[in-house]
């Protein structure tokens, strides 16, 4: 793993880290021995809870007193979505899917159907 550096591309909230120009940084510094050094820390613990509706469907069958009138056997009309809300995300700038900072987020999908009976 490398050390982020002026050069290495990183994510932009990483500009507040420890510096002698900066002392009071919200983040330890980049080259901080603690982290090379893998010891033990707190800092970067974070509650990892999510609430998040991935899949839902709806299904809904005509009632026949209707489908008799368009002359139908039946109609049945389906709704589904994927990655639909995330309502409790542990971290503001990424997935809560996704392994990385980089990575594009887990795409939403829409899909709608019809089943007609004829």
């Amino acid at each position: 793993m490398t050390a982020p550096t002026d050069k290495v591309n990183v994510p932009s909230f990483w500009e507040d880290h420890w510096s002698l120009e900066n002392p009071d940084g919200r983040f330890p510094r980049y080259d901080d021995a603690a982290m090379m050094k893998k010891w033990n820390s707190t800092f970067w613990a974070k509650d990892g809870t999510t609430i998040r509706i991935n899949n839902m469907v709806f299904n809904w069958a005509v009632p026949k007193t209707f489908t008799d009138k368009i002359n139908v056997r039946s109609l049945k009309l389906m709704l589904s979505g994927n990655n639909l809300w995330t309502i409790v995300a542990p971290f503001k700038h990424r997935d809560p899917y996704s392994s990385s900072l980089y990575n594009y987020p887990t795409i939403r999908t829409i899909s709608f159907g019809l089943n007609f009976g004829i």
